[in-house]
């Protein structure tokens, strides 16, 4: 199946893109990240500086690291900025 990831602000450097890839059926969204691009991840778990969408909505409205995906899904990684 194929998975779209696109991602913003800062870390687009280190990702330009949309990029497309090949994922294995029934993958999760810690399984594809960790596999390809383990920098947008801390270990086994999503890094809590950045908000994660699936097809534009928050990746937690899917069960989070655990989200599986689907064939087509568009996962977008967003840099949370905090200030004071």
């Amino acid at each position: 199946m194929k998975v779209t990831l696109i991602v913003t602000g800062p870390l687009k450097k280190s990702h330009p893109g949309p990029s497309s890839f090949d994922a294995e059926e029934g993958c999760t969204l810690i399984q594809f990240l960790s596999e390809k691009a383990s920098d947008l991840v801390d270990g086994s778990s999503l890094r809590g500086d950045l908000l994660y969408l699936i097809n534009g909505i928050d990746a937690e409205v899917r069960g989070g690291a655990a989200a599986e995906l689907q064939d087509g899904d568009a996962i977008t990684v967003v840099p949370i900025a905090h200030g004071g």
